[in-house]
């Protein structure tokens, strides 16, 4: 089973709908590892959503515009109203708490080594995983010393060989 999905609950649900058929059943589930590079910048994009809905709580509907009009922004939405403009700003709460939590979870999980990687074993109740990219390393460097068994080696298949290791 492989699973791009950075939401750990539908993660969860995913994986849930796996039935198992009989006890030889076996899965093997590759998830995709987020790096802490792009937890960084989901960070970021929550800020970009949290930051002006704090705005307009603050500063109201008018400065908002003022200040966003050419922002989109997901929690932010347009409320029929009675006045001049016909509508006002509003914040969708729901939203506004999801944006709020998922910052939260993704600052707690950069701040460790492997945090995302280690926060799924977790939460999967595994005691190891394997990273592919570490897989195929090892693969590629058994293959190369698979096919030099028994060659002599020049300076330039020593620079190869070095570099490979």
């Amino acid at each position: 089973m492989i699973v791009d999905i950075m939401d750990i609950d539908v993660l969860i649900q995913c994986l849930g709908r796996k039935r198992i058929i009989d006890k030889s059943d076996k899965v093997t589930v590759i998830i995709k590892n987020i790096s802490n590079k792009m937890l960084n910048k989901l960070i970021r994009d929550c800020d970009k959503q949290i930051e002006p809905a704090l705005y307009l709580q603050e500063h109201g509907t008018s400065n908002y515009v003022e200040k966003y009009r050419k922002q989109p922004n997901r929690i932010v939405y347009d409320r029929p109203v009675n006045n001049e403009v016909g509508y006002d700003k509003a914040i969708n709460d729901l939203m506004f708490f999801k944006e709020i939590y998922d910052k939260q979870f993704f600052e707690q999980v950069v701040s460790e080594e492997n945090g995302y990687m280690n926060y799924i074993k977790t939460k999967l109740q595994q005691d190891t995983y394997t990273i592919l990219d570490d897989t195929y390393e090892k693969a590629d460097i058994t293959d190369y010393l698979d096919t030099i068994v028994g060659k002599r080696l020049y300076k330039e298949e020593q620079a190869e060989l070095i570099k490979k290791s």
